[in-house]
């Protein structure tokens, strides 16, 4: 490291380009998975829902999620695209079912076969 303005100026610009890379590639999925899905150009109240509990989960949450379930990529091709381990896309995507859950009040309703005995 010669220059530390530079290291930081340089550093400073590829998060900037990381970042926008990243909203890029959420545009792009969000609006393959529209047209995959064939929906309207007005979103469902569903669709909307889902978005915004979407949208609120952390980033790696929301990236394994959106990876595996919208554009149905193996939990390999998830850990492979991200750089990170099959456990920890597991682990992300566990966390992330629980928070959706939540957000959309999805309860597991048990039901039992033998009522009335």
């Amino acid at each position: 490291m010669e220059s530390l303005p530079a290291w930081v100026a340089a550093v400073a610009l590829n998060l900037t380009r990381s970042g926008w890379r990243r909203t890029m590639a959420e545009r792009r999925a969000r609006r393959r998975f529209l047209e995959r899905s064939g929906s309207a150009v007005t979103p469902s109240e569903e669709h909307i829902d889902v978005t915004r509990a979407l949208e609120a989960l952390p980033r790696r949450q929301r990236e394994v999620a959106v990876l595996r379930y919208l554009l149905e990529m193996s939990t390999a091709e998830v850990a492979a695209a991200l750089g990170i381990a099959e456990g920890t896309v597991k682990s992300s995507l566990a966390r992330a079912r629980a928070h959706l859950a939540e957000a959309l009040a999805v309860h597991e309703e048990v039901t039992n076969d033998v009522e009335g005995r």
